[in-house]
């Protein structure tokens, strides 16, 4: 990838979730996580998108924990439509 138009192609591609280029992959419409500060930034639109905060600097542990937990209901959401539409 060489400039945004790269970036977005991919991003488009990219059907069911987005954990990077945020600004581009929200501007498109795409589902985006963000994994934030504690003391988070007032840009951030929470309304358009899923903002995983540390509940105190430094404690990025509880983030990825929170964050493994979704990524597994969502595949786990992902396996099942997949498996209904193979019956």
């Amino acid at each position: 990838m060489t400039d945004f138009d790269d970036t977005a192609a991919l991003a488009v591609n990219l059907v069911d979730l987005v954990i990077a280029v945020v600004h581009l992959a929200g501007a498109q419409g795409r589902q985006v996580w963000v994994l934030s500060r504690y003391d988070t930034c007032w840009r951030w639109l929470a309304e358009l998108m899923r903002i995983y905060r540390q509940p105190n600097p430094g404690n990025w542990d509880s983030v990825l924990a929170e964050i493994t937990r979704d990524l597994r209901s969502l595949a786990g959401g992902l396996s099942a439509m997949r498996s209904c539409h193979h019956l």
